[in-house]
C-alpha cells in the first residue's frame, strides 16, 4: 500500500490507467477480429453479398520489387488455358489461367527489353515486367501476343517456353507498383498493376 501511495503521489498511476484505457479502446475499434481488418463481404443495396478482393484495397501492399510463389510440392504440369487483361478502377489486371494446377511464379522488373531464346523481344512501353511460370507449358495455347492498350499496360507477349517454364514480358508505361497473387476455381495467377 505504501508503494501504491508513493506512486500515486508521483503521478504514475494516472498515465498507466490512461494507456490501458487507450489500448482497450483500440481493441474495440477492430471489430473484435484480434487487430485484423474485417474480411467479410459488404452487403449490396439489394441485400446480396458482394465479393471483395482484399489485395486490391488501398491498404494492400503494392511493390515494384520482385514477387512470386514457389511451385507446390507434387504439383503436376500447369497448362496455360487463357491470358486476359482488364481495366479496373485504379489498376490494370492481367490474368493467366491454368488447367492442371498452379505453377510457381516470379515477377520482376527488367532494366531493358526482355531477351528470349530468339534474342531481344521488342515490347511496347518504357518499363518491362518479366513473368516466369515454373512447372508450366503453353500446351496448344495460341494467343502469344496481347495488346491491352489501356491504363499503364501496353503489351503482353510470350518471351519463351520450354523445360517446364513459360516466360512472358509485359510492356508498361512506367515502373509502378504491382501485386502478384493467385486464385483458384479456376487456377489463376493474377498481376495487378497500378494505373
Amino acid at each position: 500500500m505504501a508503494d501504491e501511495a508513493l506512486l500515486r503521489k508521483l503521478g504514475f498511476i494516472r498515465p498507466a490507467a490512461a494507456v490501458a484505457l487507450l489500448l482497450a479502446l483500440a481493441a474495440c475499434t477492430t471489430g473484435g477480429s484480434g487487430g485484423q481488418a474485417d474480411r467479410s463481404s459488404p452487403t449490396t443495396a439489394s441485400g446480396g453479398q458482394k465479393p471483395v478482393d482484399d489485395r486490391t484495397r488501398p491498404s494492400a501492399v503494392w511493390s515494384s520489387g520482385p514477387q512470386g510463389a514457389p511451385r507446390r510440392d507434387g504439383a503436376g504440369e500447369a497448362v496455360l488455358a487463357a491470358v486476359r487483361a482488364a481495366r479496373q478502377d485504379g489498376y490494370d489486371r492481367l490474368v493467366f489461367e491454368f488447367s492442371g494446377g498452379l505453377p510457381g511464379y516470379q515477377a520482376r522488373y527488367l532494366a531493358a527489353q526482355p531477351v528470349g531464346s530468339a534474342g531481344r523481344i521488342e515490347l511496347d512501353g518504357t518499363a518491362f515486367l518479366l513473368l516466369t511460370f515454373d512447372g508450366a507449358s503453353a500446351g496448344g495455347f495460341a494467343q502469344r501476343d496481347l495488346h491491352p492498350g489501356f491504363g499503364s499496360m501496353k503489351q503482353v507477349r510470350l518471351v519463351d517456353e520450354g523445360d517446364g517454364r513459360l516466360r512472358f514480358g509485359v510492356g508498361l508505361d512506367a515502373v509502378t507498383g504491382y501485386l502478384a497473387h493467385e486464385l483458384t476455381g479456376p487456377d489463376r495467377v493474377i498481376i495487378d498493376v497500378a494505373a
